[in-house]
């Protein structure tokens, strides 16, 4: 059933608020530094003219060339600490060995008294050893390092390098569009782009920039909602569209923080794989995949690079959704955090080399700590995941483990208190999940629910005949409109157990839907045929519903209608389980109890024959076991 025009119009405008939202707070001004460019390839930007007067810096192999040169004539300064005629320099051997080693051929000799140094070659310097070979005497060494003077002196020839090779004045033209990046350009660029760093000049967007920026974002939005709408029209409800617009705005107004307050780079480090993983533990693969493609192009025009960023995040977000097709564990997380790392690592080289042909930048000490943050926040995303399922009454995978533990004190209750009707349940599910696995339904899903479909029971559990040990029907006993109220009340009851012990509405739905509509046969069949000439109000018999809306519930209601009658068969054959299956089925199809679900005739053929194989399996014959005589 398609939700009423009013409903639609809450849905569409929930997409357009959204949208709006994030055109509103996207950055609309970008750093000057986001110009991406490259040497030996064309300037790709508009004309660009310099705002203010700024020097040229030169690079970094210019500055250690220069500073280089200036230490050319450099040498350390010793002090003469005892006077010796004639004169005989001495210094210590490791002196002496250390200034072999660093290349010097001289050093200074500093007169404290008069502050003047004079150079001697270090061929006339001697050390104790070689002093001794030569004059054979023994001398100490008279030189000593005058370590402050030296770093000193050291230190203002490398300052008296100028760090620039020149100045632009204000409106001078640095580059035009399509001219060749040179090395010289290279500098002047990175010297502007610096000097507009430290001023922080942002590039602010003109007003048609705006009305682009925000039909792009509208586009992308749009494309999430066509898809939904069509392709998944059970998810076209306000829930599900608020979750998408939330787990999206989880990761872009962050990446719109970064890019505002830090360098646009940075955004590589928001965890755009949350969007995924998040998306994937509550619905289907495709639907993961078309949020996560949404997300990542309205953050791309963000990044200098954006064709490599969607690249990055496209191939991050396929294999998060191939990782967790099925997560049931929470050390799947683990799992696909590690492989995550992995898909990042190995996609920004490839990116790279394909875009730059090197990975320099890669071999820096930042990118093995951007790398460790990224695997932390992956490890961090089930604090969200936890959250989105209490906010939006989700159920994950690893919740419905958890629910289909038999071990849970609900279920030990369950077991004690109806025992009965718990086998029931347990036999259930193993029908239901079978049939879910073979049409692709959510088999998970289906087993929890079949377990918890019966726990109204609980209460009042011996007038069901399943927990009768003794045969005593004590429903027969009462008129067959009061026993068919008790027989319905079980639904109720079951809502308020579910409900009291916390359990997910998903699975309260299995609760009031297994019965559907359907009456309770056995009781209104009863009063007929006991009052032939009255009019029976068949609504004195009906389950209040409402009638299953999923292929889960539908395959539930079956299973439960199936597992049931099969008991009370005269004769287990494989043509009497076939034509008990099929008849129920049919039944539960002429009453309409299917019209609101998406199951086809194809599905209900394939679980009819599940139904039966499985039936026939049960029951099969079993040998006699001799006895000794």
């Amino acid at each position: 059933m398609k939700p009423s025009w009013m409903k639609q119009v809450l849905n569409v405008s929930i997409l357009i608020v959204f949208a709006i939202i994030t055109w509103y707070l996207y950055p609309n001004r970008e750093q000057a530094q986001d110009y991406i460019f490259e040497l030996g390839k064309p300037w790709t930007y508009e004309s660009l003219s310099a705002e203010y007067d700024f020097p040229i810096y030169k690079s970094e192999q210019q500055l250690a060339n220069d500073r280089q040169d200036a230490l050319q004539d450099y040498a350390p300064y010793f002090i003469a600490t005892t006077p010796i005629t004639p004169k005989l320099w001495v210094i210590s051997g490791s002196d002496m060995t250390e200034l072999q080693e660093q290349g010097y051929e001289h050093l200074f000799i500093l007169d404290k008294s008069t502050h003047m140094a004079q150079s001697i070659s270090l061929k006339q310097v001697y050390t104790p050893k070689t002093a001794f070979e030569t004059f054979q005497q023994d001398w100490q060494p008279n030189l000593q390092l005058d370590t402050l003077t030296t770093q000193k002196i050291k230190n203002e020839l490398i300052q008296s390098v100028s760090l620039t090779e020149g100045v632009v004045q204000k409106g001078q033209k640095i580059v035009d569009r399509g001219e060749i990046v040179t090395p010289e350009l290279q500098r002047m660029l990175e010297s502007y782009f610096k000097i507009l760093a430290e001023k922080k000049v942002f590039r602010h967007h003109s007003v048609l920039m705006q009305i682009g920026l925000f039909f792009f974002i509208l586009m992308a939005i749009t494309l999430l909602g066509m898809y939904v709408y069509v392709f998944r029209p059970r998810l076209w409800q306000t829930r599900d569209l608020l979750f998408f617009c939330v787990v999206m705005g989880l990761v872009i107004f962050p990446a719109f923080f970064v890019a505002m307050f830090f360098n646009s780079n940075y955004i590589f480090l928001v965890p755009f794989a949350w969007v995924p993983i998040i998306t994937r533990v509550f619905y289907d693969a495709r639907t993961a995949f078309v949020v996560n493609i949404a997300t990542v192009l309205i953050v791309a025009l963000l990044t200098p690079a954006s064709l490599l960023f969607l690249c990055i995040q496209i191939c991050v977000g396929q294999v998060v959704i191939t990782t967790l097709n099925d997560m049931s564990q929470r050390s799947q997380l683990v799992r696909t955090a590690a492989t995550i790392l992995l898909t990042y690592v190995l996609a920004i080289i490839i990116t790279s080399l394909a875009k730059f042909g090197h990975i320099d930048p890669l071999l820096t000490w930042k990118f093995p700590i951007a790398m460790v943050f990224i695997f932390v926040l992956m490890l961090c995303v089930y604090g969200p995941i936890f959250i989105f399922e209490k906010a939006f009454k989700l159920v994950s995978n690893v919740t419905l483990v958890e629910l289909t533990n038999v071990n849970s004190d609900l279920m030990h209750r369950f077991a004690e208190e109806a025992p009965g009707t718990f086998q029931h349940s347990l036999q259930v599910s193993n029908l239901a999940t079978d049939a879910a696995k073979r049409i692709g339904a959510n088999a998970l899903l289906v087993r929890a629910g079949a377990l918890y479909h019966d726990i109204g029971k609980m209460e009042h559990s011996m007038y069901y005949t399943e927990n009768q040990g003794d045969g005593q029907n004590i429903l027969l006993t009462m008129s067959n409109i009061d026993a068919a109220k008790i027989i319905i009340q079980h639904v109720k009851e079951g809502e308020k157990i579910a409900r009291k012990n916390g359990l997910p509405e998903v699975i309260i739905r299995f609760i009031s839907t297994h019965h559907g509509t359907s009456l309770v046969r056995y009781f209104y069949n009863t009063e007929k045929n006991q009052n032939p000439d009255q009019v029976v109000d068949p609504n004195d018999f009906r389950y209040p519903g409402p009638t299953p809306a999923s292929k889960e519930e539908a395959i539930l209601m079956m299973a439960d209608a199936i597992e049931a009658r099969s008991r009370s068969l005269k004769e287990y054959t494989e043509q009497s389980i076939r034509d008990m299956v099929n008849d129920m089925v049919l039944q539960q199809v002429n009453d309409g109890q299917f019209a609101q679900t998406p199951l086809t005739f194809q599905d209900i053929t394939i679980i009819q024959e599940v139904f039966t194989e499985r039936l026939i399996t049960i029951n099969h014959h079993r040998i006699q076991y001799p006895t000794v005589k």
